[in-house]
């Protein structure tokens, strides 16, 4: 997990996501992409994949990514250039010294940012970005997508948890019906709250996926309490009652 430090590195660092306790309401303008570095053994993968680049990119938004340049990444992240999005690739010091693929990105459009660690990777494409799409991927895809939900359902900053920014999984091919399977097991047993299968949101396809997103955008942002009261899970908002409408990890929280 990340220390106090790391929190202060980020809260003061220069990134553009919005996590700005004074908007209470959602506004997209850097989507994290959580993705796999194949491409994997079906063209509908890549096809869906280029397709939400498309749309990233002719609505001008900023692409936050692991800033690899193979599989889904490398296509992915040209194909946002492509139609007039730009991009932050968040890098470790190891991935760039080792890995023989990696090629850096010289377009205008595209900044690129190298961090110590897989941790700190994490956190700061997490900290970057407004919301996020789940596309296929493997064990570093699964990883940052539990990541991301977890620190928004369990990590509290100054004694408040904080509302969800989406997570919008493209369940492409059936692919992460297991992991739905699974979120269900562990409500069903007892070891989950029912909230936790409210983190994410899951789609078919790109274009399913990008009309959910503009679906919310200027809406009210719900803190975790409201959305528990939504689903019916009283327990949980009666005893969170602090929770709040803010971004996570904000300023002036």
């Amino acid at each position: 997990m990340i220390n106090d430090g790391l929190i202060k590195h980020f809260r003061e660092g220069d990134h553009n996501g919005g996590d700005s306790a004074s908007e209470k309401r959602y506004h997209f303008k850097s989507v994290g992409v959580f993705m796999g570095s194949s491409i994997g053994d079906d063209p509908i993968y890549l096809q869906e994949a280029e397709r939400l680049a498309e749309l990233i990119g002719r609505d001008r938004m900023r692409m936050v990514y692991g800033g690899g340049s193979a599989g889904l990444m490398g296509k992915v992240s040209e194909a946002v250039l492509k139609f007039g999005g730009s991009l932050l690739g968040v890098l470790t010091h190891a991935f760039v010294e080792k890995n023989q693929g990696y090629i850096q990105r010289t377009h205008k459009n595209a900044k690129e940012v190298i961090v110590d660690g897989i941790e700190v990777r994490k956190w700061r494409m997490i900290t970057e970005s407004d919301a996020f799409f789940v596309l296929p991927g493997g064990l570093g895809t699964l990883d940052e997508l539990l990541e991301a939900g977890v620190e928004q359902y369990q990590r509290p900053y100054q004694g408040k948890m904080t509302v969800s920014k989406p997570i919008i999984v493209l369940n492409i091919n059936g692919i992460y019906d297991p992991m739905k399977e699974q979120l269900d097991q562990m409500v069903e047993h007892g070891f989950a709250k029912p909230i936790v299968k409210d983190l994410y949101h899951f789609v078919n396809s790109a274009d399913e996926a990008y009309e959910y997103l503009k679906s919310l955008q200027g809406q009210k942002r719900l803190g975790l309490s409201k959305l528990a009261n939504v689903n019916g899970d009283t327990e949980f908002a009666h005893s969170h009652p602090d929770l709040h409408p803010a971004p996570y990890y904000s300023n002036d929280a």
